[in-house]
């Protein structure tokens, strides 16, 4: 890490598009251990690059089924609110999603 002459640091653009990569993949709920395990054989060089995509692969795996089963709750969702507009009379503006 690169620091000023003040101490402070001083971030390169390959720092920041770092951060921005895990704070992505963080958001997208990859583990601390999966990123740590991509960056460090990242950072091993080419020789590594079957190893990094497989970890890539297999969390966007599990990202897609996350996603699936997100889009199931949130149907089961909008089928209970449906239901409960039918019952109360009042209307909700849930669907779709703004």
């Amino acid at each position: 890490m690169h620091r000023s002459h003040g101490g402070m640091r001083d971030y390169t653009e390959e720092d920041c598009r770092w951060v921005e990569f895990i704070k992505c993949m963080r958001g997208a709920g990859l583990p601390v251990e999966a990123l740590i395990e991509y960056v460090a054989l990242f950072q091993q060089g080419d020789s590594t690059s079957d190893a990094q995509k497989e970890i890539l692969y297999e969390q966007r795996k599990l990202l897609v089924e996350r996603l699936e089963e997100m889009q199931k709750t949130l149907e089961k969702q909008h089928v209970g609110f449906s239901h409960w507009t039918r019952l109360h009379g009042d209307e909700f503006r849930l669907w779709p999603i703004q």
